[in-house]
C-alpha cells in the first residue's frame, strides 16, 4: 500500500520530455547550453550564488520565461545525485519565497526580470529508462509533499525524463 500511495502521488506530476535528447557523449553542463537561446530559455547552470549559510546555491540549470519554470536537470547517475536534484529545487523555492536580495538580483541580472510570484519547479531526469530506485521516488515523494507546504500546487511541480540518443 505505501509502494502504491508514492507511485500514485509522484506519477501525478510526471510529465511528457519537452527537451531534446542527451547526445551519448553529452555532457551534462554542454546539454544545457545547448538547449538554451537567451530569450526564452536562459542558462543559469553554474551561475552559482554565494549566500551566508549557504555555499554555491544555483536558482537552477534553465530558467523558461514562457512558462515561468525553474528547471532543474542531473543525470540519473545515483540516488544520491537525484536527492541532490530535488534539495536544488526546494532550496531554490525557500530562497526565492524569503525574497533573498542576492537571490533576486543575480536572477534579474541573468534574465533581465523579476523573480515571478507564480512559478513553477521542473525536474528533468538525464535516463535512458523511465525509472527510478525506490530510494529516489520516496525521496521525490516526500519533496513534493515540502513543496507544497511551501506554497506550491501540483500544477506547479513536474518532473519528466530525458532521454539518452
Amino acid at each position: 500500500d505505501f509502494l502504491k500511495e508514492i507511485n500514485d502521488s509522484i506519477n501525478k506530476h510526471k510529465i511528457p520530455n519537452f527537451l531534446p535528447n542527451v547526445k551519448q557523449t553529452e555532457r551534462e553542463d554542454s546539454y544545457n547550453r545547448r538547449v538554451c537561446d537567451d530569450r526564452t530559455r536562459f542558462l543559469l547552470d553554474k551561475k552559482c550564488l554565494n549566500i551566508e549559510g549557504y555555499s554555491k546555491i544555483e536558482i537552477c540549470d534553465i530558467y523558461d520565461k514562457a512558462e515561468k519554470s525553474f528547471i532543474h536537470i542531473k543525470k540519473a547517475e545515483s540516488s544520491s545525485s537525484l536527492s541532490h536534484l530535488w534539495n536544488q529545487g526546494v532550496v531554490s523555492e525557500q530562497l526565492a519565497n524569503s525574497k533573498n536580495k542576492i537571490y533576486r538580483t543575480k536572477f534579474k541580472q541573468e534574465v533581465s526580470a523579476d523573480v515571478p510570484e507564480k512559478r513553477k519547479i521542473y525536474y528533468g531526469i538525464i535516463k535512458d529508462t523511465e525509472t527510478l530506485p525506490i530510494f529516489s521516488k520516496i525521496s521525490l515523494f516526500n519533496t513534493i509533499k515540502l513543496l507544497k507546504s511551501l506554497g506550491k500546487e501540483d500544477d506547479d511541480i513536474k518532473y519528466f525524463y530525458i532521454g539518452i540518443e
